[in-house]
């Protein structure tokens, strides 16, 4: 039986971010409580207990085992998959195995071509890690609609493949490539990545809001801050408020808006078309 059946699928996702299962790292049957079962680098080929011994589980961490085939370990109402570091040659039938999956870790796992295709099916999947796989090329095939977090850090992807990715996460929210090619710290590459993807929040475990745009007279305060003369020449003669360049001040002293300091430095760089 599935133990949230009767759970709405946002609450279900909730419950995957925040981890809300018991923790079964034992032998023999799982309890009846939603739970998550772990047997990681076991040198595991199959998984010891049958269906109806399963009892509640929900999630799987079975990473650093000797899984060759999905169908050594579901199918099963899992809604998260931790499979890294396994010998699997692909992911034919995931959907079949784990048709309610929101999140997947296939990290370090050496395909022989990344499977956006059978991803792709898994038509709720939430959350997707693929770190050190392998990955040289985006996916130009059918899109992961539902897909709020992309983990795909220590690949082989170019700039010239992101591209590719346009229009195929249109809910994506958190994206980290660093450790590719592609990954940069410039301005470009920062309005590139919001562009293809146009919810994204986090970029390379960087939040993206200092970045969105502030109308500089908006701004609380800063008008009448601008007045202020209160700066120690002596001990900062050669400093000025950085935060009106585009970079927030590091100290007080200097500042002409210090408690706004990351909003007027944010705005700064929009007034200059630096993002």
């Amino acid at each position: 039986p599935d133990p949230w059946a009767a759970v709405s699928l946002e609450d279900q996702w909730t419950r995957v971010v925040n981890e809300e299962w018991e923790v079964f790292d034992g032998d023999g049957p799982c309890p009846d409580v939603p739970c998550l079962r772990r047997c990681a680098g076991q040198g595991l080929t199959a998984l010891a207990c049958e269906w109806d011994e399963r009892g509640g589980v929900v999630a799987l961490e079975l990473p650093e085992n000797s899984f060759a085939e999905l169908s050594a370990i579901g199918p099963l109402h899992l809604r998260s998959l931790n499979i890294a570091n396994n010998p699997l040659s692909g992911l034919t039938g995931i959907a079949e195995s784990f048709p309610k999956l929101l999140s997947l870790d296939v990290s370090f796992v050496e395909f022989d071509s990344f499977p956006w295709e059978d991803l792709a099916s898994i038509q709720q999947l939430r959350s997707l890690c693929a770190e050190g796989c392998g990955v040289s090329e985006m996916p130009d095939t059918t899109p992961l609609a539902a897909l709020r977090k992309l983990d795909l850090q220590e690949n082989e992807i170019e700039e010239d493949s992101l591209e590719d990715a346009r229009g195929k996460f249109p809910r994506l929210q958190v994206l980290d490539l660093r450790e590719n090619p592609c990954s940069c710290d410039g301005v470009a590459y920062k309005k590139l990545m919001g562009s293809l993807f146009p919810h994204l929040s986090s970029l390379d475990n960087v939040s993206l809001a200092a970045f969105r745009r502030v109308d500089l007279d908006k701004v609380h305060g800063l008008k009448e801050a601008m007045a202020r003369e209160e700066l120690d020449p002596d001990k900062y003669h050669d400093e000025s408020c950085s935060c009106l360049e585009g970079n927030a001040c590091v100290f007080p002293e200097t500042c002409k808006d210090w408690k706004n300091r990351d909003a007027v430095a944010a705005a700064a760089r929009a007034r200059k078309g630096t993002f």
